[in-house]
């Protein structure tokens, strides 16, 4: 730095003399010959030429020519322009970080704004440009503000929890890879009879003690003299779990300890579907999600050979080509992509379930009922909701880091006595603790 000072103070000296010297009217030739042989020179009057105005003034100033005018007015520049960029380069190279100072002061104001404003949908917004901004200040953040910019940004984020009602999940741990599962079958899982049932490429019992996959039935298989197909959807039907492939349901007989089937009924000679998104019981009677006709199939409990019911003819049919899941117990449910769940009663739309979530489900690919409520899975970010029976956001969960619960997250089952949950990826299972706020 010292040295930088004195290269640009030298430089001035030096572009001040020159025009110092530049300055002086000094004939480099000698005295001028007047003609009096440097005698004295005698004037008279009448060859006295009268004087100027500010003749006076005119003597005083120095006699410059253009050149050396252009010659000093450019080493002045220079000179200028060199002390400007010693400044700014000794600005930069004395930096202290006081622009951190000043990104941390806008950045706590603005979590100040957030948490005056009594606007829901403003706090959240300012809560989240708060959280964003002091993320990025963190990364780029000198080691001696890092304390600081990181306690505001964990301020932020507990702020931005307790208003989206957000669980962070601390512990997260595999059980184990799953059968790769074939095109066009959604893998899932669900519990009854106090055991868990998983559907991949075949109906599975978790055994998650001892981390292993039972296979019970799968594509290929004989059960009372046909062939069972490609496995679409399962679920628990009183006493027994019932999977279903295009043409039949197959049930598992407690009594006997064999599986049994019964044939779906068909409509105008063809199967009702080969692409179900998911199934119900309810009262023996089984209900079908099928989505690539955006309905939903009634089967008569005992008499599921006979034809059909469209059970909702011409109700919402372009929302449940995008729904996702089914649940049945005398009201209907149907989830659709954003969370919000379709509600239908006696074939009829009865009323949304639309619960505010933020930020809000864009992936929604599992409903879980549990008491009072239910389970909504969120796949692209592995977020998990509980939801009341009347459709209110009850509490959200999330990973702690990343924010990220299991990536891919397909389904879960819950313990509702202990909070242990299991869930599903496309191709692993793992297990976790869903736990109530204290808040």
């Amino acid at each position: 730095m010292e040295l930088l000072f004195g290269f640009v103070l030298t430089l001035t000296a030096a572009v001040v003399g020159v025009w110092h010297v530049a300055s002086r009217d000094r004939p480099l030739h000698g005295p001028v010959d007047d003609g009096t042989l440097g005698l004295p020179h005698l004037q008279r009057w009448s060859e006295t030429r009268p004087k100027r105005r500010f003749g006076r003034i005119r003597e005083a100033l120095p006699l410059i020519d253009a050149g050396r005018v252009l010659f000093v007015a450019g080493a002045l520049v220079l000179a200028i322009a060199l002390v400007v960029g010693g400044l700014f380069a000794w600005r930069w190279i004395s930096d202290d970080g006081s622009g951190d100072a000043d990104d941390i002061g806008a950045i706590v104001t603005l979590h100040a704004r957030a948490n005056a404003s009594s606007d829901a949908a403003t706090r959240y917004a300012l809560l989240t440009e708060a959280e964003q901004a002091a993320a990025a200040a963190l990364e780029a953040a000198d080691p001696d503000q890092v304390a600081t910019i990181e306690a505001e940004y964990l301020s932020i984020r507990n702020d931005l929890d307790r208003m989206t009602r957000m669980v962070r999940i601390e512990n997260i741990q595999g059980v184990g890879s799953i059968p790769p599962v074939p095109e066009g079958v959604t893998p899932q899982l669900f519990q009854g009879g106090g055991r868990t049932y998983l559907l991949a490429d075949a109906l599975y019992e978790v055994d998650v003690a001892g981390g292993q996959l039972i296979r019970l039935l799968g594509p290929g298989d004989e059960v009372a003299g046909a062939m069972v197909g490609q496995l679409l959807s399962g679920t628990w039907r009183g006493d027994a779990p019932l999977v279903v492939d295009a043409e039949r349901a197959y049930s598992f007989d407690q009594t006997r300890g064999a599986w049994d089937w019964e044939a779906l009924g068909t409509l105008d000679g063809q199967p009702v579907t080969s692409e179900v998104e998911a199934v119900s019981v309810f009262d023996l009677n089984l209900y079908m999600l099928d989505r690539a006709a955006g309905r939903v199939l009634k089967f008569t409990g005992g008499d599921y050979e006979s034809e059909p019911e469209d059970w909702a003819p011409g109700l919402a049919t372009e929302e449940l080509t995008a729904a996702t899941d089914i649940y049945v117990d005398g009201n209907i449910y149907v989830l659709l992509p954003n969370g919000s769940i379709l509600r239908f009663y006696l074939s009829r739309l009865d009323g949304m379930l639309a619960p505010k979530i933020q930020p809000a489900f864009d992936s929604a690919a599992a409903l879980v009922p549990v008491s009072n409520g239910f389970y909504v899975v969120n796949s692209s970010d592995g977020r998990i909701a509980r939801i009341s029976s009347d459709g209110q956001l009850v509490q959200q969960y999330s990973g702690l880091d990343p924010d990220v619960l299991v990536e891919g997250l397909q389904d879960l089952v819950v313990d509702e006595n202990t909070g242990i949950a299991l869930m599903l990826t496309q191709d692993a299972l793992y297990t976790t603790r869903l736990v109530a706020s204290d808040g």
